[in-house]
């Protein structure tokens, strides 16, 4: 869903850039920040939790 959401606001930020609308341009930067940080957290997690689903799963 993180992945996702990294996907609209690109979409969005286009969107605010073609109209020249500063404020939502302002609030797609803000929220796509937010967003790096969420999935960065998320690919962290899933690095520790990988090796150890690996090793009892076989």
């Amino acid at each position: 869903m993180a992945a996702e959401r990294d996907i609209c606001w690109t979409v969005v930020g286009q969107a605010a850039n073609g109209t020249r609308d500063h404020d939502l341009l302002e609030t797609v930067t803000t929220c796509e920040a937010e967003t790096a940080i969420q999935l960065k957290r998320l690919r962290i997690r899933m690095k520790q939790a990988a090796p150890q689903a690996l090793v009892v799963a076989s």
